[in-house]
């Protein structure tokens, strides 16, 4: 890890553009985060694409909390239904042998059409989003939700990631609503520049 060469001047405009993938992410602030550790890979090959990722914890050494990660796909894949299609494999590998129910659900947003993962129990690792799924361990007195969201910009397939955690007095389907619209405010931190 080596600071970002513009780390300063992120910190005063709480922005970050990267020209090479044709980014700009405003930086959120999180009510339950003291201070926000920005972390970004850029041209990642080890899935056999390029990978570019923006990870948010909430210390130097803690796994992310929330991601966002743009995929170059190769040309013929530059679609909605190939990109989606490829959506739909990667997360059925990364989910094997869990004990997990999930759905994709197809929906539009600022981004266009798009499709939603909600995973409960979901917590972050060192390889989130875009590894084998990590659960909260048995016994933790704790729920959390993980809400997923892929879409299709400038050919780029991009991954928004975030892990919610629910507060005592929701359940169900109005956690899930909780959990939704803290990935509503997220999923629009990026614009293409």
């Amino acid at each position: 890890m080596r600071r970002y060469p513009t780390s300063e001047e992120i910190i005063k405009s709480k922005s970050i553009s990267i020209p090479s993938i044709g980014f700009k992410f405003n930086v959120p602030q999180f009510a339950s985060v003291k201070e926000t550790v920005i972390k970004i890979f850029l041209n990642d090959t080890s899935r056999g694409v390029t990978d570019h990722y923006f990870l948010l914890s909430s210390a130097d050494l803690q796994p992310p909390f929330a991601a966002i990660v743009v995929t170059e796909l190769p040309p013929n894949m530059r679609n909605i239904n190939s990109a989606f299609n490829a959506v739909k494999i990667s997360q059925e590998r990364n989910l094997k042998g869990l004990n997990v129910a999930y759905e994709l659900n197809p929906m539009s947003g600022p981004h266009g059409e798009s499709l939603e993962m909600l995973i409960h129990d979901r917590v972050g690792s060192h390889c989130f989003p875009t590894a084998d799924v990590t659960l909260l361990p048995k016994g933790i007195n704790l729920d959390t939700i993980g809400v997923s969201r892929f879409t299709l910009i400038d050919s780029k397939l991009v991954e928004f990631s975030i892990i919610v955690v629910i507060p005592d007095d929701m359940s169900g389907s109005v956690a899930e609503d909780y959990a939704r619209s803290k990935m509503d405010s997220f999923w629009q931190i990026i614009k293409s520049i």
